[in-house]
């Protein structure tokens, strides 16, 4: 992290300032319902590329700032019906959409992990790297540990709710579970876990090798679904945390001595220079998607920052999990 901060170079200096009044924002708030209800609505102040902002699922209100130019737009999602998009002007202050449903023979899914009972755990697939002052490594000994630390959690998360059987990580079946791994972790980076539930379509497996080997996975495990959960957990040496202070310390005495001398060259009164405040960057990002493995379909997923694991410490892991593993399964289900 890096402050500003505002150095003097005489012993007396005042300084006056003024704040020019804040330009009024054009507001408008709105209503916006949808028939069914229950649709995802996003604000998009660039139609083609815009950024979306979730602003909550219908019915709601919502007070919304327009731009000072372009188009306001809200775009209504629901699984099974065909995306809708509105235009906001400043007079608006309804919106009640008709939605309509997806033609006949268009494939809606299953729209979550309703019919669940058994799943087939893959991994947890986590790298656990070490960060040197010169170099990084990643450690097989603290791989292997954190692993079964999250293993472990997973299955506490899931007694008496779900069966988790975990799949032998042997070379012949990881070699063919690959088209799935690969798959997988591909829908994991490109779709949004917060839409997910609300797509048209229900997304599934890109390839047809990636929805034969979630197959081969759910018959070997007797499960409807497959879980694959991966991830990625930095941890810095000792060596490390003091090179990076002695660098950052270095680094904010010669923008203090660099900012004096330009301020004294120049005749000015005050400078500004940088101090530098070391973070940690140790910590776990975690990934985590359900396929059906009878059609391929992307079930639900998740991904989150975490701070790191530790296997001495399991009520903070099983804490973890549970935040990750949200919404698996749904409501309050439990084993018969």
């Amino acid at each position: 992290m890096v402050v500003r901060v505002l150095g003097l170079v005489v012993s007396t200096v005042v300084i006056l300032s003024s704040t020019p009044a804040l330009a009024g924002r054009r507001t408008v708030c709105l209503r916006v319902a949808s028939d069914p209800p229950g649709a995802l609505v996003s604000v998009l102040s660039d139609v083609e590329a815009g950024p979306r902002v979730v602003a909550g699922v219908t019915p709601l209100e919502k007070r919304l700032d327009l731009p000072k130019a372009g188009r306001l737009v809200l775009r209504l999602e629901r699984r099974g019906f065909v995306p809708a998009m509105v235009e906001v002007a400043a007079t608006t202050h309804v919106i009640d959409v008709q939605l309509e449903r997806l033609p006949d023979g268009a494939r809606a899914g299953g729209g979550g992990p309703t019919d669940v009972t058994s799943v087939a755990l893959l991994g947890p697939e986590i790298t656990v790297i070490r960060r040197g002052f010169s170099r990084e490594r990643v450690s097989e000994e603290g791989s292997a540990d954190v692993r079964a630390t999250v293993a472990g959690a997973i299955a506490r998360h899931f007694h008496g709710v779900l069966e988790v059987v975990n799949l032998p990580r042997s070379g012949g079946v990881t070699s063919e579970l690959e088209p799935f791994l690969r798959d997988a972790r591909g829908s994991t980076a490109v779709i949004d876990p917060i839409r997910l539930p609300f797509l048209a379509t229900a997304p599934r497996l890109e390839t047809t090798a990636g929805r034969a080997a979630a197959r081969l996975a759910g018959e070997m495990a007797g499960a409807q679904a497959v879980l694959l959960v991966t991830g990625t957990q930095n941890v810095e040496t000792a060596g490390m945390k003091a090179g990076k202070v002695g660098i950052l310390a270095a680094g904010t005495a010669a923008s203090y001595a660099s900012g004096f001398s330009r301020a004294a060259t120049s005749g000015d009164a005050v400078f500004v220079y940088d101090i530098h405040i070391p973070a940690g960057s140790s910590g776990v990002l975690l990934e985590a998607i359900l396929v059906d493995s009878r059609s391929g379909e992307v079930l639900w997923l998740n991904r989150g920052r975490y701070r790191a694991i530790h296997s001495d410490r399991p009520e903070d892991v099983d804490e973890v999990v549970t935040d990750l593993l949200t919404g698996i399964p749904p409501g309050e289900a439990r084993l018969p």
